[in-house]
């Protein structure tokens, strides 16, 4: 649920940054292209709850990869609260 709700957060600000930048990035998709925030349409929102998983497995990947520090996020046994 984290990772879906983060992923949605992020494309909400980007949307909101392309509307207002000069080279701003238009979607024109047939049947879909309805009800807009911003310039990207509702449905399009859904893309983002994959890039969320995307961006989530390249972080596992990069850990175990290179044995980086694990995190709370990671659920790491060795991690300690102060």
């Amino acid at each position: 649920m984290s990772l879906a709700l983060g992923a949605l957060t992020c494309g909400f600000f980007w949307e909101m940054w392309n509307y207002y930048s000069l080279p701003k990035w238009t979607y024109s998709i047939p049947f879909v292209d309805f009800f807009h925030i911003f310039e990207m349409p509702v449905l399009g929102y859904l893309g983002y709850l994959p890039f969320g998983l995307e961006v989530y497995a390249l972080y596992n990947l990069l850990i175990h990869l290179f044995g980086l520090k694990r995190t709370p996020l990671y659920g790491g046994e060795d991690y300690i609260r102060l």
